[in-house]
């Protein structure tokens, strides 16, 4: 299904890079997240799908004990549909309740502080994924892993070695990105070697 077909209008000049929507089969979800670098902890980390749909994704990652799952899409006409299948989920293996759905434009969307495990299932492609990668560099405070299904763009990802390259699936390749030289771990909270003045 192209997002063209939805709601274009409201999508606005972005539907130009847009991909189309089809949902993550549930056993490439899994592999993905068994490939997650060791070390790295749901508990403390928020989770983030770029081009969230009807919302599979965020359910399915609500089994992992995020401290939040975090839905993003540019469609008004998905993000609905994935607010409503949310309204009406129940899942006794859930272990994270706070599942949020922002519709927005992933070029302008805020991420969140903190640690990242962003989810993108080739949802855009040419400038704004280049654009999405410089954000996630410049505004990223904290460790991000980055699953990345249909990587047909990965060759952005890795014109910069902060990335590091941890698995490659059969649907999917995970990077890690680590905290810069000058940050570090204390007591789960970012320090940084510089002072406000």
């Amino acid at each position: 299904m192209f997002l063209g077909e939805l709601d274009p209008q409201a999508i606005g000049p972005a539907i130009e890079f847009a991909t189309h929507y089809e949902p993550t089969p549930l056993a490439d979800f899994e592999v993905l997240m068994k490939s997650v670098p060791p070390g790295f902890i749901f508990s403390d980390a928020t989770f983030v799908d770029v081009g969230s749909g009807m919302g599979r994704v965020l359910m399915l990652a609500s089994r992992y004990g995020f401290k939040q799952v975090v839905g993003v899409e540019i469609s008004p006409a998905l993000n609905e549909i994935a607010r409503e299948n949310i309204a009406v989920f129940k899942d006794a293996g859930s272990l994270c309740r706070d599942i949020r759905l922002v519709c927005a434009d992933a070029a302008t969307f805020a991420l969140p502080h903190g640690n990242l495990l962003l989810y993108l299932y080739n949802p855009f492609e040419g400038p704004l994924f280049a654009q999405f990668i410089m954000r996630v560099l410049g505004e990223t405070d904290g460790e991000v892993v980055l699953l990345y299904h249909t990587p047909t763009q990965r060759d952005e990802i890795e014109k910069y070695p902060v990335f590091t390259l941890h698995a490659e699936t059969d649907c999917g390749v995970v990077y890690r990105k680590e905290l810069a030289q000058e940050e570090r771990r204390v007591d789960g909270f970012i320090a940084r070697a510089h002072f406000e003045m």
